[in-house]
């Protein structure tokens, strides 16, 4: 199926209406929809059934070092920012979008996320504690659960979408990217080939497009993600890599297309700063947990570092 004709038949499903007239007659005639245009039909229903997404990963384990001391008592993200707790936020947009099965990687306070399983008992969530937290960086949590992962929306628990951006139904992999005319210091795609899917990747950049928030793996990718991650994690310089490095090392195999969205539709927040930066209403949520907790601002030293990121300049 090429990708124009699934764009249609997904949209039928999620809207009960096509948004490229040009196409309807077509899938009238090939019998994926109803003469009326407004439903899929069985066929329909199996010829996008390849795509249907198994379930979403959400990364939750770290300690998020940059927010202390505030991420010294609360995860970042169980964090209320404009009224919203960041992972509730997402597991919502998940389950308004059809995605019911999510499995959530904790590891750091792992006790706090023990109550989204009472608060989402309507649907199918998992807690998976990855031992290595403390010792290995973000791609010991997707080692936690490869077996799981398939088609896969892989995500981290402070990413905060303005909208909802998730699908039931996703054609290829991809990862989302924002675009910077300042310098930032993030993971800036350097170059593309003719499908648009990232065939190079540095740290720093401006004036360009960098990665950020969700990305999804399909099964073909999936599968050549967890041969490598198997084959290789003996090597312990493997297991301090974030994920996007990871991705980096295999990026002549792994490929993940380019998605572009706008800057005010996804954001992860390093820093306390940007935070407040984004919601002038925190401090208040900061304040209440530091109160409660009576913390000692022994992490303040935190409070000015900007970013981390293993891959090499």
């Amino acid at each position: 199926m090429n990708e124009k004709v699934f764009l249609a038949l997904r949209n039928i499903y999620e809207h009960d209406e096509v948004s490229n007239s040009s196409i309807i007659n077509e899938l009238i005639n090939e019998d994926y929809i109803s003469s009326d245009g407004t439903s899929l039909t069985q066929k329909g229903i199996n010829a996008i059934s390849p795509y249907k997404v198994n379930n979403a990963i959400i990364m939750a384990a770290g300690y998020s070092a940059r927010c202390m001391p505030l991420s010294n008592v609360i995860p970042k993200g169980l964090f209320r920012i404009k009224g919203d707790i960041l992972i509730e936020r997402e597991i919502e947009q998940l389950i308004a979008s059809g995605i019911t099965n999510i499995i959530v990687v904790i590891g750091y306070l792992a006790d706090k996320f023990e109550y989204l399983k009472d608060k989402y008992s309507n649907i199918n969530i998992s807690l998976v504690y990855n031992k290595d937290y403390n010792k290995y960086n973000n791609i010991a949590s997707l080692f936690c659960v490869k077996e799981l992962i398939g088609n896969s929306y892989i995500l981290c628990s402070d990413n905060y979408f303005s909208e909802n951006i998730f699908h039931s139904y996703v054609y290829h992999s991809y990862y989302s990217c924002v675009y910077t005319v300042e310098y930032a210091d993030e993971y800036c795609v350097t170059s593309v080939d003719r499908e648009n899917n990232i065939n190079g990747i540095k740290r720093g950049g401006s004036n360009c497009w960098y990665t950020i928030g969700d990305a999804y793996f399909d099964n073909d990718f999936s599968n050549i993600f967890v041969n490598y991650l198997e084959e290789e994690w003996s090597d312990y310089s493997i297991r301090n890599m974030l994920m996007d490095d990871f991705h980096i090392r295999h990026i002549d195999y792994l490929k993940l297309r380019k998605v572009e969205r706008p800057r005010d539709l996804v954001y992860e927040f390093d820093t306390i700063q940007e935070i407040k930066g984004f919601d002038k209403d925190f401090n208040k949520f900061e304040n209440e947990n530091l109160s409660v907790n009576n913390v000692n601002k022994v992490f303040s030293k935190y409070e000015t570092v900007k970013s981390y990121h293993s891959v090499p300049t």
